[in-house]
């Protein structure tokens, strides 16, 4: 699930109906399609006969009745959000964890081996002494692997490191938190009454 272009009605309690209803088949689109279709199951333009709405599930492409929806809506898009939520409050806590060892390998190549010992290693209480251990046991051919991970130039260029600066990803990240939590927020505003998914899927006919 990615962050979807329009995530400011999150935050915007005055807006169209139809923003709203825009905006959540955008939403729903890794995971659901409505589509227009006629009484023999032939996709059709609005008004072109007898027609009505199908909801059909993207991963498997089976055609869902109602009943399945409100489940989907209020059960397992829910899940969905938060799995979406674990995952960037995973990558935040590795993010946080990367820039704390890039500070202690960079002290590691600017520091003598027995004064980084002496400040990471055997002041622990300061530091995780696990990872400048790990420093100080490695050679030559790891050291610049390590190079390479953390993005710290050997001459002028180090194959593979990222040009995306380490503060600004830490930004998308907590952006993308923000977004999520909103919008396990506002799904359950929005459909937390039966009647409510029902409305959503009867609006459905004046946007398909």
């Amino acid at each position: 699930m990615e962050v979807v272009e329009g995530g400011t009605i999150l935050s915007n309690k005055d807006y169209y109906e139809l923003e709203y209803i825009y905006f959540m088949i955008e939403v729903l689109k890794p995971f659901i399609e409505f589509k227009r279709v006629s009484s023999r199951g032939c996709s059709v333009r609005s008004g072109q006969g007898t027609d009505q709405i199908r909801i059909y599930l993207k991963i498997s492409g089976e055609n869902i009745d109602k009943k399945q929806f409100i489940h989907f809506i209020q059960i397992t898009f829910p899940e969905k959000i938060k799995e979406e939520i674990n995952n960037v409050e995973y990558s935040i806590s590795r993010k946080n964890l990367y820039n704390a060892e890039k500070k202690n390998f960079k002290a590691f190549l600017e520091m003598d081996r027995n004064d980084f010992k002496n400040e990471y290693v055997l002041q622990s209480d300061k530091n995780d002494s696990t990872i400048a251990t790990k420093f100080l046991n490695s050679n030559y051919v790891e050291i610049d692997k390590y190079r390479t991970y953390y993005g710290i130039p050997n001459n002028d260029h180090v194959e593979g490191c990222s040009t995306l600066p380490e503060a600004e990803k830490i930004i998308n990240f907590k952006n993308e938190l923000t977004y999520f939590n909103k919008l396990l927020t506002f799904n359950f505003h929005k459909h937390k009454q039966i009647e409510d998914v029902l409305k959503f899927i009867n609006s459905l006919d004046y946007v398909i």
